[in-house]
């Protein structure tokens, strides 16, 4: 089984993203949502380029549309000993989540999970509401 640690940063205001150093970095990002007192994961994504640059794609694509606050959370992926980052393995910690937590912006990787077989997910630091552990053995 291999495991994959997420440290989520954030979360962000929109507008404030560039003004972080680690929306230089890649990885994992998870928009939510703030209307009233309630906060709503609406969109998790993965970019192997900056996240400052990926996330500027989806405002001029759709999140200028959404109503209330913009919040955005980033995770970087550790690996385990001997273990290295690979475009496959992060579609498949995208995937993953996805399943899991069925954001309702995102359209692929809803209703099946189609990555590794044996995978772990395990979210650390800001993570807000996503699960602390996810692993595709629960899906069984």
């Amino acid at each position: 089984m291999e495991e994959v640690i997420i440290n989520w940063n954030g979360p962000y205001k929109f507008e404030n993203i560039p003004q972080h150093e680690v929306a230089c970095n890649n990885g994992i990002y998870a928009i939510s949502r703030v209307w009233g007192n309630n906060e709503t994961l609406i969109y998790l994504g993965q970019t192997v380029r900056d996240f400052a640059t990926r996330l500027n794609e989806h405002q001029e694509e759709w999140l200028s549309g959404v109503r209330g606050q913009v919040k955005v959370r980033l995770g970087i992926l550790e690996f385990e000993q001997n273990r290295n980052f690979s475009k496959n393995k992060l579609n498949d910690v995208e995937a993953l989540l996805i399943n899991w937590h069925k954001p309702s912006y995102n359209t692929m990787s809803m209703n099946y999970y189609y990555g590794r077989d044996e995978l772990t997910v395990i979210n650390k630091g800001r993570k807000g509401m996503l699960a602390n552990k996810v692993c595709t053995i629960d899906f069984e």
